[in-house]
């Protein structure tokens, strides 16, 4: 109701609010349509692009698209370093992706990546990352 009620400024909050609903509730296809216009409107830079390039990559995980969905997660990384939180969420999900894959060395190179980043020492993944690594047997 939202989206269609709103407009201007809350109208961004209300589609990634109805197309993170919709990947919860099990409609991933008709996610992924609001998440590729929010990341593509020009207007949304910024934040919100970075969660629906994210979102896009959970959208992939959850059809058992893996690759697919690491290719999200590296892209925010790689083009929204800016936005710490979803960097530092993309960079474990890429691991896990890649583990799931059979590919634990670019998972741990992952892990690894995060950890070297000092500016993502302060979010909960980092820790995640360290104990990850400890029982995939690499080291910093």
């Amino acid at each position: 109701a939202a989206v269609d009620e709103y407009s201007g400024s809350k109208i961004k909050e209300s589609m990634m609010g109805k197309a993170l609903a919709l990947l919860e509730s099990g409609k991933p296809a008709e996610s992924k349509k609001l998440f590729e216009m929010i990341a593509g409107n020009r207007e949304w830079r910024g934040d919100s692009t970075a969660q629906a390039v994210y979102s896009l990559g959970e959208v992939e995980r959850s059809q058992g698209h893996l690759p697919e969905a690491v290719a999200h997660y590296q892209r925010v990384f790689v083009a929204y370093q800016k936005y710490l939180p979803w960097v530092a969420k993309s960079y474990i999900k890429a691991a896990e992706c890649f583990d799931k894959l059979g590919k634990r060395k670019e998972a741990v190179a992952h892990l690894q990546e995060l950890l070297r980043n000092e500016k993502l020492a302060k979010f909960p993944e980092n820790a995640l990352a360290s104990k990850m690594l400890k029982e995939w047997g690499g080291s910093l």
